[in-house]
């Protein structure tokens, strides 16, 4: 992920919708929000309803990704995993028994790629 201090100017409370993106007929609406000096929320949500696909934090200052699969529509993503497909509800055990060196967010193709290597 590029640095979101050097896209885009928050201060610590403010939001900006930083995309939006087609799929299927509706919009996608990526929704960032600086929560502290180095950290970000990242919300993705239909645009036309508010209701939440996926959430999200970033670090400027490890550079890492963290998702919540608490805050996860399960019926919307597939999930890739080392380039193998794996069921949306693994998501949980996967993010607490694995180490994930990158993440990656493909909304138009509706999946979530993790990588563990």
């Amino acid at each position: 992920m590029n640095s979101i201090k050097e896209d885009i100017n928050l201060t610590v409370g403010q939001s900006i919708t930083l995309a939006q993106i087609e799929t299927e007929g509706r919009v996608v609406e990526l929704v960032v929000t600086r929560t502290e000096e180095d950290l970000y929320k990242l919300a993705y949500k239909w645009c036309e309803s508010g209701d939440p696909l996926l959430m999200m934090t970033y670090s400027e200052e490890s550079g890492s990704s963290q998702l919540h699969a608490d805050r996860l529509d399960t019926s919307f993503w597939n999930l890739i995993v080392d380039g193998d497909e794996r069921p949306v509800e693994e998501l949980q055990r996967i993010l607490q028994t694995e180490f994930i060196a990158n993440t990656d967010v493909k909304v138009t193709e509706r999946r979530i790629e993790l990588e563990t290597r």
